[in-house]
């Protein structure tokens, strides 16, 4: 499955939520091989995993307070960014064939010819 695009927030004056843990986390894990970070208590990730799983991986810093994840959507992007962060979420963003794998393979009803 290719990486999607994630934005991730958080509440910056909770006391209860791990910063340093949760940047730490950002940084290392597997489950996010490029992230971006020039907004303070805001992430860009892309990961493999879906909003509900990178939501369950994070609960352990947050502890009770409040954060969000949600994908970013090239189409749906705006805002006043330098040039280089552009360019690093449009390199993240990665298009998908409609219908996944099986829109690239023959129609049985149909076959090539050939």
């Amino acid at each position: 499955m290719a990486n999607r695009l994630y934005a991730i927030a958080f509440n910056w004056i909770a006391k209860d939520f791990d910063f340093m843990s949760f940047a730490q986390y950002i940084q290392d894990s597997r489950d996010f091989p490029a992230w971006w970070n020039r907004l303070p208590f805001f992430f860009l990730v892309s990961s493999p995993l879906n909003a509900a799983e990178i939501a369950n991986k994070l609960r352990i810093f947050a502890r009770d307070s409040h954060f969000l994840v949600i994908e970013v959507l090239p189409e749906h992007c705006d805002g006043w960014l330098p040039g280089d962060a552009w360019d690093w979420i449009n390199q993240q963003i990665q298009p998908q064939p409609p219908g996944g794998l099986t829109a690239l393979l023959p129609d049985p009803g149909n076959p090539p010819k050939g």
